[in-house]
Order: structure tokens, then C-alpha cells, then sequence
């Protein structure tokens, strides 16, 4: 995020200024819809965020079956296995 000039340029940024302007036009009732439609963005924001959540876990979680998996004693003795029939295939 750029922090030159004050300016936040990111999506969050987006977000909050939208938020923002939506929030300030119900309050002075230029827009007359739902609360649900203002924070909108609100929403918005909230589901792109828990989707990354999800994600990383999902992430996570099979990064902890990869080494669980990786170090476990049937590739261990898999390893072992493939050392001995090279071992033998050289003689």
C-alpha cells in the first residue's frame, strides 16, 4: 500500500470508500433503501475475506498432511526398499 501523499490505493481503501460515501448519502437520507444495501460493501469485504481464510486453511492443513505423509515409515521403508533393489541391481 502506497502511503505517499495520504492516499490508500489498495482494495481495502476501495472498500472503505464506498462504505464511506454509502453510509454518509443513508444518514442524510439522499438514498432511501435498506440498511442491507448500504453495507453492501460490508459484505462484500467480509466474504473476500473469509474466502481467504478458508483457503489458507484448506492450505494448511494439506501442507500438514504433505509432512506428516513425507516423514512417515511406509516411505521410510519405501526409501529403504528402493536403496536395496538399487543396490542389488548394481552387483
Amino acid at each position: 500500500m502506497n502511503s505517499k501523499g495520504g492516499k490508500n490505493k489498495g482494495l481495502l481503501g476501495l472498500f472503505i470508500s464506498v462504505q464511506a460515501v454509502l453510509i454518509i448519502l443513508k444518514v442524510l437520507g439522499e438514498i432511501s433503501v435498506s440498511w442491507w444495501l448500504v453495507l453492501i460493501p460490508f459484505w462484500a469485504w467480509l466474504l473476500i475475506v473469509g474466502v481467504c481464510l478458508i483457503a489458507m486453511g484448506i492450505l494448511a492443513m494439506e501442507l500438514v498432511y504433505f509432512i506428516r505423509y513425507s516423514t512417515s515409515v511406509e516411505l521410510n521403508e519405501l526409501w529403504q526398499s528402493m536403496m536395496e533393489l538399487r543396490e542389488t541391481k548394481g552387483e
